[in-house]
């Protein structure tokens, strides 16, 4: 469905897997919540105080022992839940894959990206895009040494 290849003698480049943004997403937040907990797991100096008692001071505003706050009966309730089952059936639509590559792309190289399939647009069954991947910025200067004059 999707080809790469490295510009300008079209070396075919593998592809990996094909992601739509939203599960792109999903796992890069789960990988990331993976690394933090590895991260906090190793740093010994942010443990908990086991000692240390439960604050069980009474705050203004809570809500005491019984009371119950008066609900506000104005507007009917419309049950949604139905509604938003049959919406989570049907496939969110997309207009951009993320192309995961066998190996890592060259900064500043060009590339070619070939999408073949179905499209949403029945006029255009393939979509070609020419990329470039972005090249890092340097680091920046260190502006707090004063230059001797």
């Amino acid at each position: 469905m999707v080809r790469v290849f490295a510009l300008p003698d079209t070396t075919p480049v593998g592809v990996r897997a094909l992601y739509r943004p939203a599960q792109f997403d999903s796992l890069q937040a789960r990988a990331r919540a993976v690394a933090d907990s590895l991260k906090r797991l190793q740093d010994t100096t942010a443990r908990r105080d086991t000692t240390a008692r439960r604050d069980t001071t009474a705050r203004p505003g809570a809500r005491s022992g019984g009371q119950r706050t008066p609900r506000d009966t104005s507007t009917a309730r419309v049950d949604t839940a139905r509604v938003r089952k049959l919406l989570a059936q049907r496939p969110v639509p997309y207009d951009r894959l993320v192309v995961q590559t066998a190996r890592p792309v060259t900064p500043g190289a060009k590339y070619l990206v070939r999408v073949r399939g179905r499209s949403a647009s029945a006029a255009s069954p393939g979509r070609r895009r020419r990329g470039r991947d972005p090249v890092p910025k340097p680091a920046p200067r260190d502006t707090t040494k004063a230059k001797a004059r």
